[in-house]
């Protein structure tokens, strides 16, 4: 399965394309990396691709009106150019950046465009969309939300500002949801039953202790059988590769 990225003819440098980083700040600074046991966490950091920021700049919203211009940009390097692609296009609090590439996925696939998974940002949040990349031959904008009015938002050269990642929404259609209680399932039932009570005592007794319940990161139930379903602990995203013209 092929994705494409095209390259804008006025693409300027700094705009980069990369497999989304696993690890973050916050998990860094959590008590002996204690986040980092969170498996589901450390998929969906990993699940996707990341746009990074070409400049680090400060902006700031002013609060006031629907105008273009009731946001400040500081930027750490030449403006001029960066400000074609980082602006206040639609007012309101919202800080655009329009994405130097136009994706072209498979029939049927389409590009979710979000904020990077599980990187929360003071005083500002990113927005999502879904993109048809199957056929548009339309560029995109990240577009992030500002909070507060007159309070600072800093972003890094290279920070990450768009995470992409194919999807598809024929598959989602095709999914029949079914509410059943759980007894209907002995087998899951008295799984979780015994799951929810070791848990619980793992949690009175052990859980100072450092100690560290593995079942689910090691792909066990609580048998010690390991599923025959695909179990994954990482996710292996291939670089962008640049082909010759």
């Amino acid at each position: 399965m092929k994705m494409t990225a095209y390259q804008m003819k006025s693409i300027r440098p700094g705009w980069e394309i990369q497999p989304a980083p696993r690890d973050r700040t916050w998990m860094d600074e959590t008590p002996n990396r204690f986040a980092y046991r969170c498996l589901p966490l450390l998929i969906a950091n990993q699940a996707g691709w990341v746009i990074t920021c070409p400049v680090g700049f400060t902006v700031w919203w002013k609060g006031y009106g629907r105008a273009n211009k009731a946001m400040s940009f500081k930027f750490d390097e030449d403006p001029g150019i960066y400000s074609q692609n980082i602006s206040s296009h639609f007012g309101s609090g919202i800080l655009t950046f329009t994405i130097p590439f136009l994706f072209r996925t498979p029939e049927n696939i389409q590009l979710s465009v979000r904020g990077l998974p599980n990187s929360p940002k003071t005083n500002c949040s990113p927005l999502e969309g879904i993109v048809e990349s199957s056929w548009s031959p339309f560029t995109f904008t990240m577009n992030w939300k500002l909070h507060l009015p007159f309070f600072p938002v800093r972003f890094k050269k290279f920070e990450p500002i768009c995470f992409i990642q194919p999807i598809s929404l024929a598959a989602l259609e095709d999914i029949q949801p079914v509410l059943e209680p759980i007894s209907a399932n002995p087998d899951i039932n008295r799984q979780h039953s015994e799951w929810a009570e070791k848990r619980e005592i793992f949690n009175a007794q052990e859980a100072h202790s450092g100690g560290w319940q593995k079942h689910y990161f090691q792909g066990k139930t609580t048998d010690g059988d390991k599923t025959d379903s695909v179990h994954r602990t990482q996710v292996n995203i291939r670089p962008f590769t640049r082909q010759p013209l």
